[in-house]
């Protein structure tokens, strides 16, 4: 996406018109080519804001299914005879009569979250600057949480879906979702439907107080660019109180945030729980087993630890069954387990010399 990953072929931009027959014309054959296979795939170009004049390529998103079978980088080549194919993941970028096309590869499951967060060219991107400020992550699956060791901890270690819904997605970000579905006639018409969030703020999108990745990233979109003059000649915008500005990778969000999307999504206050649950147990576990009581109750180290390690693992079913059946135990209950193990792995290695 953005009409410059093909690095072998000149590709320009086209006008309105252009752009949109040759988008008639590619979707024509990949409908003809593929839906005869399954008439309830969809096959769709991701709409931009309607005025808008020229295009540097075509998005267009493809529902996959698991299971398929299709050799999608054949097919491109069969129908459109590109001189250049670039595959980056789920993405096929070609040309066709000297345009980009991006063909995008996606699952049912994720298929209208996908499109609606790709949508109206860098909304999306814009929209989850206010979701990360709740302490969410808003992309092509939908509303996620990330989970983290504290609030500012850099180290995630599970991550969960909240919804797929958009229009309740939208909801809990304070944003017209029924605005969202018309659409958009002009870019401006986008930077004032992203700001009507009550939780926007000017100052969060300002480079200074993107985070090193994000401000790469967003220094090269044009449309970024202009948002933030858009926003800077513009009196009277919403203007969150938030205490900090700066992108912060591990903020967890206020707490209230958290606590109103557990009320709004059905089914996440029980997968939060679950999920924090089951890690506090893995902590109490690794408290209560690990290498270096294994290495004073044993007297091993390195590359004999590691062995005898494995060798406790593999004699109680694996990590998860070792988890399930050691987690609640007593320490002592534990120092008896290892003992044991090492007494079994002691005598199986003498008679193996």
């Amino acid at each position: 996406m953005g009409g410059n990953a093909l690095s072998e072929v000149n590709t320009h931009r086209l006008d309105r018109a252009e752009y949109l027959t040759i988008c008639d014309e590619v979707l024509a054959q990949l409908r003809h080519n593929i839906l005869r296979h399954n008439i309830s795939r969809r096959i769709v170009d991701i709409p931009a804001y309607r005025n808008k004049e020229s295009f540097g390529d075509l998005d267009i998103l493809l529902e996959t299914f698991s299971g398929d079978n299709i050799d999608y980088r054949s097919l491109i080549i069969v129908l459109f005879a590109p001189k250049q194919i670039v595959q980056n993941n789920n993405c096929y970028s070609f040309d066709y009569k000297d345009f980009q096309i991006d063909l995008i590869l996606t699952p049912t499951t994720e298929f209208n979250t996908t499109l609606s967060y790709f949508s109206w060219n860098d909304l999306g991107n814009l929209a989850g600057r206010i979701f990360k400020k709740l302490g969410f992550k808003y992309g092509h699956r939908g509303l996620s949480y990330l989970f983290r060791e504290d609030d500012l901890s850099h180290t995630v270690y599970a991550e969960t879906i909240v919804s797929q819904d958009i229009q309740q997605i939208m909801a809990f970000g304070g944003l017209d979702y029924d605005k969202f579905i018309q659409g958009f006639d002009t870019i401006d018409d986008m930077f004032v439907w992203i700001s009507s969030s009550k939780y926007f703020h000017k100052d969060i999108y300002l480079f200074h107080n993107r985070n090193h990745i994000s401000r790469t990233r967003d220094k090269k979109r044009k449309n970024y660019h202009l948002f933030l003059e858009w926003c800077a000649n513009t009196p009277n915008l919403n203007a969150y109180p938030w205490t900090e500005m700066r992108e912060q990778d591990g903020y967890a969000g206020k707490p209230e945030f958290l606590e109103l999307a557990r009320k709004q999504f059905d089914g996440f206050a029980a997968e939060y729980d679950c999920i924090v649950g089951k890690h506090n147990e893995h902590k109490i576990f690794r408290e209560k087993f690990n290498g270096n009581i294994v290495c004073e109750l044993t007297g091993l180290t390195g590359k004999d630890l590691g062995m005898f390690m494995q060798h406790m693992t593999k004699i109680h079913g694996g990590k998860e069954s070792m988890f399930e059946e050691m987690w609640f135990l007593e320490q002592v209950d534990i120092i008896a387990m290892i003992l044991d193990a090492y007494e079994s792995y002691n005598l199986s290695s003498h008679l193996e010399q």
